[in-house]
């Protein structure tokens, strides 16, 4: 008899097979793209104008905005997973 290990998260056990849970791997590409567009904010700060916005960007709300929006959801959605 094999024993199972657990599996990170994102995976799931199918049968015999292991597969990605769609319903994680949402999870992740959300917490990844929340992550990474507030990075660019940190690391990129000269792509931004004194507003905040992207200097080619002419969005209402300012890309920082964006970014403070995005990683309380991050910070939120870690807390709930």
């Amino acid at each position: 008899m094999t024993q199972e290990f657990p599996l990170p998260f994102g995976y799931k056990r199918e049968g015999s097979k292991i597969a990605i849970d769609e319903e994680q791997a949402k999870i992740i590409r959300k917490k990844a793209e929340q992550f990474k567009l507030f990075n660019e904010i940190l690391e990129n700060p000269e792509k931004f104008d004194k507003d905040g916005l992207f200097k080619e960007d002419i969005s209402e709300i300012s890309n920082y905005e964006k970014a403070v929006i995005l990683f309380e959801e991050y910070l939120k959605d870690s807390k709930e997973s």
